[in-house]
């Protein structure tokens, strides 16, 4: 067991409050926490352990579903029944409404909870969430598995890769995005300061509204936001109840504080109402339709207009889909088959990526539409307890009763040609069976309309048409972009497709189907009407609920108010020379008013670069220019008291230690100048290196002006190359 689980287990909400007393941080450190992976799908020695949860479960229907409100579970006189989709007689589970009250008490009790859990150390959230992924998997696997297969009428795949694989990557990444988020941090410190970024949280609570088709997306609706510290009020649809109810008592019993996520259940319009009212609602955090995400969108704006808010709320939604397969004619055609068989009509196109029209050559459109019928031939529909099943029934009644209305006025159509199904019935559970229609005409509405069901519209194109088709699928689609798919072997297709469909899916593939993103491999969100493509699966989505603070601090004093331009007046200086790293050395490098006859030899760098020779005159001729190196001044040794120079064309003389501007460049940290420079002239100071050997000039005051480059060139890891761009990037830094 690791450290992080051990920290978890003990991390009980209680024990939490008590060490809070005590202390805020227990230890510090750049944590390494475990890498994620996902995890791998249960096999057959894992079925009969599922068949017993199934078993267990139904024997217990209907199934209690409280309120947690301020680490209570609160049930209610007057339950609101949900059914069984595959049973419609069956009540699956009575769930206690909340009151108006009941979700005021639950945004008080979460904002009550926040400091502490924003205040608690990264690595200690982090292992909440790390071992309820392993509670997930382990102890409540199954469990999890039945509540999805009889709530929301899923086979035994659909659910095993949604409740167990996908809600358990969910955790383990976040945690991973979020360490890689607060490990982001300035790029660079200039020297005498520091900078930080301070990676808050919203300063508020969330609103998560989650959806009934999938039991991972309400664990990373609450997950995402209260990894980065912030505290959320749940609201999970009746008709995923008990699985939602299941993902967050996995939550306390990993170790979240009991008032971190508040589950809400009840009258969606109330619930969103109290909460849209709430001066310190900061966030929505949304999967469900596109129409209700838009009503909510414009509620939060009147909110805004009408200044309820404290800061500008977070809106962060993934809603429905019109998504397409465009199959060309150098596709393999059966793998664009099969796969538009998987990503039509497992989970009875119930998820908001499922594939819903799609276009064929007709080059191809025989090949296709046989083995697309011999396929569905094959499909079994009914009972999800009834493992063959390839799906199962709608959600409810009234999803049912849209999508057959909509299948009994395309049986009706005389220009929609049923290639396969059109048939249904609700005797039992809310059945359909797999429907597929061809239009010959683009603009059909089946190619627009949002169904949420097992039906396909097909439109076979002539070859000759790819191009105009491209722009024509990226017009259509309800004003919907989530996922796409091309299938074709050309690259030049797919590069095609790829360029032209950019903004027509969120999510695009190539020879594979529109369904099935994996977390850690392909983030997922769609623009336009499906949503703020904030990306679940991926650091972006974190970072919504997170409130960066820029920090800077300087470790000394300012020394003056003015600025190097301020004094420009007062300074007796000489022209400033322009750095130039490429140019050989000539007279025109020279300082005004001295000739080559004035060259004289320093027993110093060896071989100066022009943009040395530019930055050391610069440097000693203007001294004032550059205080931050005058800072540098080392004192001699005792015995140092001169520097010997050699003139080309005069014996030898002794240069007094002055100027000090001198002292001052040959004195910078890193800086190495020659051994032969201090001959016979005692120890040499610290920073002294290899032998080198130069030329200088002297103007008539005795200052040193000017060095002479030898024939050969410098090595870059030269640290006369280092003094010389430090005091180039001085000079143009502050110009």
């Amino acid at each position: 067991m690791s450290a992080l689980t051990s920290a978890a287990r003990l991390a009980r909400p209680q024990r939490l409050v008590r060490s809070a007393k005590i202390r805020t941080i227990a230890t510090a450190g750049a944590y390494r926490l475990p890498s994620p992976f996902n995890e791998a799908n249960a096999r057959s020695p894992e079925r009969d352990d599922l068949l017993s949860a199934l078993k267990d479960l139904r024997s217990q229907l209907p199934i209690a579903v409280p309120n947690v409100i301020s680490g209570e579970e609160r049930t209610a006189s007057d339950p609101l029944p949900t059914q069984m989709p595959s049973e419609k007689d069956q009540i699956f589970a009575q769930y206690s409404p909340s009151t108006r009250q009941d979700v005021t008490e639950a945004i008080d009790a979460a904002l009550g909870a926040k400091q502490q859990w924003q205040d608690m150390s990264f690595s200690n959230r982090a292992a909440i969430f790390l071992r309820a992924a392993d509670l997930v998997t382990g102890k409540y696997r199954h469990q999890l598995l039945a509540a999805t297969m009889l709530g929301q009428g899923k086979n035994a795949w659909q659910a095993e890769i949604d409740a167990a694989a996908e809600l358990a990557d969910f955790y383990r990444f976040n945690v991973s995005f979020a360490q890689k988020i607060y490990e982001t941090q300035p790029t660079l410190t200039a020297p005498g300061q520091h900078g930080r970024t301070d990676w808050r949280p919203l300063e508020g609570f969330v609103y998560a509204v989650s959806p009934f088709n999938f039991t991972a997306i309400g664990g990373n609706l609450v997950s995402a936001p209260a990894i980065m510290g912030n505290v959320v009020i749940w609201k999970p649809s009746p008709h995923s109840i008990y699985a939602s109810y299941l993902v967050h008592k996995i939550l306390l019993e990993a170790g979240l504080p009991p008032n971190v996520v508040q589950f809400v259940n009840g009258d969606a319009e109330m619930i969103t109402d109290t909460v849209l009212s709430d001066s310190r609602f900061a966030a929505l955090h949304f999967t469900g339709s596109s129409d209700v995400f838009k009503s909510l969108w414009q509620r939060a704006a009147e909110g805004v207009g009408k200044r309820i808010y404290r800061d500008y709320p977070r809106l962060v939604g993934e809603t429905s889909g019109k998504n397409f397969h465009l199959v060309h004619s150098s596709a393999d055609i059966s793998n664009a088959v099969k796969h538009t068989v998987r990503a039509s009509f497992e989970y009875a196109g119930q998820k908001c990526s499922a594939c819903s029209r799609i276009y064929i050559p007709a080059s191809k459109s025989k090949q296709f539409l046989d083995e697309l019928r011999d396929e569905l031939d094959s499909v079994k529909v009914g009972d999800p307890e009834t493992f063959e099943n390839f799906y199962g029934p709608v959600i409810h009644k009234g999803s049912f009763y849209k999508v057959t209305r909509a299948i009994d006025e395309a049986n009706k159509d005389p220009s929609l040609e049923r290639i396969f199904g059109g048939t249904y019935s609700d005797s039992k559970g809310y059945f359909i069976q797999p429907t597929v229609y061809a239009s010959k005409s683009l603009d059909h509405k089946l190619f627009e309309q949002e169904l949420f069901g097992p039906v396909l519209a097909v439109h076979v194109y002539e070859d000759a048409e790819f191009d105009n088709l491209l722009t024509k699928i990226d017009e259509q689609g309800g004003g919907f972009a989530l996922t796409g798919s091309i299938f074709a072997a050309d690259r030049g297709i797919v590069q095609k497709a790829e360029d032209k469909l950019r903004y027509s899916a969120g999510n695009f593939y190539v020879n594979c189907k529109t369904t099935g993103a994996v977390i850690g491999q392909q983030s997922f969100g769609g623009s336009r009407s499906s949503g703020t493509n904030d990306k679940a699966g991926s650091p972006n989505l974190l970072m919504r609920f997170t409130s960066p603070r820029t920090l800077k601090e300087e470790y000394g004093p300012l020394k003056s108010v003015l600025y190097p331009s301020n004094l420009s007046n007062q300074i007796k200086s000489t022209p400033l020379l322009t750095p130039n790293f490429n140019t050989p050395f000539d007279s025109h490098h020279l300082p005004p008013n001295t000739t080559p006859s004035q060259t004289t030899t320093l027993t110093g760098c060896n071989p100066p670069r022009p943009c040395m020779i530019t930055a050391i005159t610069n440097l000693l001729s203007n001294p004032s220019l550059f205080p931050g190196y005058a800072d540098t001044i080392r004192p001699w040794p005792p015995r140092q008291q001169n520097l010997r120079m050699t003139f080309s064309n005069k014996p030898t003389a002794q240069i007094p230690q002055q100027p000090r501007h001198l002292q001052t460049l040959l004195h910078l940290p890193q800086v190495s100048f020659g051994d032969a420079a201090y001959a016979n002239h005692g120890p040499h100071p610290p920073s002294i290196g290899p032998n080198h050997a130069g030329s200088h000039s002297t103007s008539d005051d005795g200052i040193t002006s000017r060095v002479k480059p030898a024939e050969a060139d410098m090595p870059d890891d030269s640290p006369c190359v280092g003094v010389c761009q430090r005091v180039c990037d001085q000079h143009v830094h502050k110009r």
